[in-house]
């Protein structure tokens, strides 16, 4: 199953084969990026700069309400995905970092979850076939970024 995001105000769609929209979930907050499920939830960034509010959170997948909520202070949050176990978060300042949620849980804060980190400057991500890929959208060229 394909699920993408919408902004203003934030929804959560499932994209058919043929490429029809199907709303899923409205969200609670307007300026979503990213979507991965981890095969129990929904996750996605927040990136509002009116609302100063910068993070990521998951909902239930069934019922769309926000179960988890992480901060981050990096203003230049942008790509998120889902592979081996991790979430993988980029920021256009040119990093992509490796994220222990349980450890970003338990601190507060999504920076105290990094467990690695590598230069790239990719405002989306995607995981498959075990690896990472990263668009950077200066080049316009997709990544392969093997990361195990």
């Amino acid at each position: 199953m394909i699920y993408g995001i919408a902004a203003w105000p934030g929804r959560i769609f499932r994209v058919s084969a043929n490429g029809e929209l199907t709303l899923v979930h409205r969200l609670a907050i307007d300026w979503p990026k990213g979507i991965v499920f981890d095969g129990k939830r929904f996750w996605f960034l927040e990136s509002s700069g009116m609302e100063n509010r910068y993070g990521i959170h998951a909902i239930d997948q069934q019922t769309g309400e926000t179960v988890i909520s992480v901060p981050s202070s990096d203003k230049k949050i942008s790509g998120l995905a889902w592979g081996l176990g991790r979430f993988w978060v980029s920021n256009l300042a040119g990093h992509v970092f490796e994220i222990d949620i349980d450890r970003a849980v338990e601190k507060k804060s999504l920076e105290a979850g990094a467990v690695n980190r590598f230069a790239g400057v990719y405002c989306q991500l995607g995981f498959g076939d075990g690896h990472l890929w990263g668009w950077d959208r200066e080049a316009q060229r997709l990544c392969k970024i093997k990361v195990r």
